[in-house]
Protein backbone atom coordinates (compact mmCIF):
# COMPACT_ATOMS: atom_id res chain seq x y z
CA UNK A 1 0.00 0.00 0.00
CA UNK A 2 1.40 3.86 -0.77
CA UNK A 3 1.70 6.21 1.44
CA UNK A 4 1.10 10.00 0.92
CA UNK A 5 2.26 12.84 3.24
CA UNK A 6 -1.07 14.13 4.96
CA UNK A 7 -0.04 17.68 4.48
CA UNK A 8 0.40 17.74 1.06
CA UNK A 9 -3.33 16.71 -0.05
CA UNK A 10 -5.21 19.79 -1.26
CA UNK A 11 -8.85 19.78 0.04
CA UNK A 12 -11.58 21.02 -2.55
CA UNK A 13 -14.08 23.26 -1.54
CA UNK A 14 -16.92 20.80 -1.79
CA UNK A 15 -15.60 18.40 0.94
CA UNK A 16 -14.70 21.84 3.23
CA UNK A 17 -18.24 23.04 3.01
CA UNK A 18 -19.94 19.85 4.11
CA UNK A 19 -20.18 18.92 7.68
CA UNK A 20 -19.82 15.04 8.21
CA UNK A 21 -22.02 13.31 11.21
CA UNK A 22 -19.90 13.04 14.18
CA UNK A 23 -21.39 9.41 14.30
CA UNK A 24 -19.08 8.44 10.99
CA UNK A 25 -16.20 10.64 12.67
CA UNK A 26 -16.47 8.69 15.98
CA UNK A 27 -17.00 5.48 13.82
CA UNK A 28 -13.86 6.05 12.10
CA UNK A 29 -11.51 7.90 15.21
CA UNK A 30 -12.56 4.67 17.41
CA UNK A 31 -11.35 2.29 14.67
CA UNK A 32 -7.65 4.12 14.33
CA UNK A 33 -7.33 4.36 18.04
CA UNK A 34 -7.94 0.37 18.42
CA UNK A 35 -6.15 -0.88 15.35
CA UNK A 36 -3.55 1.67 14.62
CA UNK A 37 -3.77 2.50 11.16
CA UNK A 38 -7.08 3.85 9.05
CA UNK A 39 -9.45 1.60 8.11
CA UNK A 40 -9.01 1.65 3.66
CA UNK A 41 -7.55 4.19 1.95
CA UNK A 42 -8.40 7.82 0.46
CA UNK A 43 -8.39 8.36 -2.82
CA UNK A 44 -6.66 11.13 -4.61
CA UNK A 45 -5.92 12.22 -8.55
CA UNK A 46 -2.48 14.45 -9.06
CA UNK A 47 -4.23 17.15 -11.52
CA UNK A 48 -0.86 18.99 -11.96
CA UNK A 49 -1.20 21.53 -8.76
CA UNK A 50 -0.59 18.58 -6.40
CA UNK A 51 -2.66 15.76 -4.73
CA UNK A 52 -6.38 16.47 -4.86
CA UNK A 53 -8.83 14.33 -2.33
CA UNK A 54 -11.38 12.64 -4.04
CA UNK A 55 -12.90 10.30 -1.61
CA UNK A 56 -12.67 9.63 2.12
CA UNK A 57 -12.97 13.29 3.29
CA UNK A 58 -13.56 11.88 6.64
CA UNK A 59 -10.87 9.80 6.83
CA UNK A 60 -8.54 12.49 5.78
CA UNK A 61 -10.27 14.56 8.94
CA UNK A 62 -9.36 11.65 11.83
CA UNK A 63 -6.08 10.96 10.11
CA UNK A 64 -5.15 14.85 10.59
CA UNK A 65 -6.83 14.88 14.61
CA UNK A 66 -4.88 11.78 15.24
CA UNK A 67 -1.83 13.34 14.39
CA UNK A 68 -0.93 10.86 11.53
CA UNK A 69 1.53 12.29 9.09
CA UNK A 70 1.28 9.66 6.42
CA UNK A 71 -2.03 8.16 5.52
CA UNK A 72 -2.66 5.28 2.91
CA UNK A 73 -3.86 6.31 -0.85
CA UNK A 74 -4.72 5.13 -3.78
CA UNK A 75 -5.34 6.47 -7.74
CA UNK A 76 -8.24 6.10 -9.53
CA UNK A 77 -7.25 3.42 -13.03
CA UNK A 78 -6.94 5.85 -15.93
CA UNK A 79 -8.69 3.27 -17.38
CA UNK A 80 -11.96 4.75 -16.22
CA UNK A 81 -10.65 8.62 -17.05
CA UNK A 82 -13.04 9.24 -19.83
CA UNK A 83 -16.31 8.96 -17.38
CA UNK A 84 -17.51 11.67 -15.62
CA UNK A 85 -18.34 11.85 -12.20
CA UNK A 86 -20.36 14.12 -9.41
CA UNK A 87 -20.17 15.01 -6.27
CA UNK A 88 -23.75 15.34 -4.96
CA UNK A 89 -25.94 15.21 -2.04
CA UNK A 90 -28.77 14.43 -0.51
CA UNK A 91 -31.52 17.02 0.96
CA UNK A 92 -31.51 15.73 4.21
CA UNK A 93 -27.67 15.60 5.25
CA UNK A 94 -24.17 17.18 4.39
CA UNK A 95 -22.26 14.21 3.08
CA UNK A 96 -21.40 13.96 -0.47
CA UNK A 97 -21.34 11.03 -2.38
CA UNK A 98 -19.86 10.07 -5.96
CA UNK A 99 -21.96 8.84 -8.94
CA UNK A 100 -20.82 7.73 -12.18
CA UNK A 101 -22.58 10.06 -14.73
CA UNK A 102 -23.59 8.47 -18.69
CA UNK A 103 -22.39 9.99 -21.21
CA UNK A 104 -25.65 10.19 -22.96
CA UNK A 105 -26.80 12.83 -19.63
CA UNK A 106 -26.25 16.56 -20.00
CA UNK A 107 -25.71 17.69 -15.79
CA UNK A 108 -24.45 20.82 -14.25
CA UNK A 109 -23.78 21.78 -11.10
CA UNK A 110 -26.69 22.50 -9.25
CA UNK A 111 -28.63 20.65 -11.15
CA UNK A 112 -31.09 17.88 -9.00
CA UNK A 113 -30.63 14.27 -10.21
CA UNK A 114 -31.82 11.19 -9.90
CA UNK A 115 -29.04 8.52 -8.86
CA UNK A 116 -29.65 4.77 -8.45
CA UNK A 117 -27.31 2.62 -5.96
CA UNK A 118 -27.03 -1.07 -5.35
CA UNK A 119 -29.83 -0.83 -3.26
CA UNK A 120 -32.03 2.45 -3.70
CA UNK A 121 -32.91 5.20 -6.05
CA UNK A 122 -32.81 8.91 -4.71
CA UNK A 123 -32.80 12.77 -5.13
CA UNK A 124 -29.53 14.38 -5.23
CA UNK A 125 -28.39 17.94 -5.98
CA UNK A 126 -24.93 17.96 -7.78
CA UNK A 127 -22.73 20.06 -6.04
CA UNK A 128 -19.39 19.28 -8.02
CA UNK A 129 -18.03 17.78 -11.54
CA UNK A 130 -15.24 16.33 -12.46
CA UNK A 131 -13.51 13.65 -14.72
CA UNK A 132 -10.66 11.09 -13.41
CA UNK A 133 -8.16 11.74 -15.45
CA UNK A 134 -5.14 9.87 -14.12
CA UNK A 135 -7.34 8.71 -11.46
CA UNK A 136 -7.29 5.38 -9.40
CA UNK A 137 -9.77 3.28 -8.05
CA UNK A 138 -13.09 5.75 -7.44
CA UNK A 139 -14.45 3.38 -9.98
CA UNK A 140 -14.60 1.24 -7.31
CA UNK A 141 -16.58 3.61 -4.74
CA UNK A 142 -19.10 4.61 -7.42
CA UNK A 143 -19.00 1.40 -9.53
CA UNK A 144 -22.96 0.53 -8.04
CA UNK A 145 -23.55 4.39 -8.29
CA UNK A 146 -24.83 5.86 -11.09
CA UNK A 147 -26.83 9.37 -12.63
CA UNK A 148 -29.86 8.45 -13.88
CA UNK A 149 -31.54 11.77 -15.24
CA UNK A 150 -31.62 15.20 -14.74
CA UNK A 151 -34.75 16.65 -13.19
CA UNK A 152 -36.17 19.47 -15.39
CA UNK A 153 -36.18 23.10 -13.83
CA UNK A 154 -39.52 23.49 -11.78
CA UNK A 155 -40.82 19.94 -12.44
CA UNK A 156 -41.60 17.64 -9.49
CA UNK A 157 -38.30 15.27 -9.36
CA UNK A 158 -39.62 11.38 -8.75
CA UNK A 159 -36.95 8.94 -7.95
CA UNK A 160 -39.68 5.79 -8.09
CA UNK A 161 -40.01 6.38 -11.87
Amino acid sequence: MDFINIDTIKIPKAFTDSKPKENKIEKIRNYCQKNGHIDKPIVIRENGKGSLLVDGYIRYLVAKELGYKTIPFIFEDSLYSQHKYIYGKFKSCDKLYIWKVKDSIDVKVNDTVVVQSKKSKGIVTVVDIFTLDGMKNVYYYAKHRDVIKVCKEGSVCNATK
